[in-house]
C-alpha cells in the first residue's frame, strides 16, 4: 500500500521512467473501485 502523487507516475509512465520504491521496481494501479484515474496532459516530472 503506497500513496503516490498520480500525475508524477502518469509523467513517469509516459516517459517510459521506472518507479521506484528506494533501489525497487514498482508497479502501479488505479484500482477499478475508484472514481478517478489518470490525469489528461499531466505535467512533465520536472514540471511538477
Amino acid at each position: 500500500l503506497a500513496i503516490a502523487r498520480i500525475d508524477r507516475v502518469k509523467a513517469a509512465l509516459d516517459a517510459g521512467e521506472a518507479i521506484l520504491a528506494g533501489d525497487v521496481p514498482v508497479a502501479l494501479a488505479i484500482p477499478t473501485w475508484a472514481k478517478f484515474s489518470f490525469p489528461e496532459g499531466a505535467a512533465s516530472a520536472e514540471e511538477a
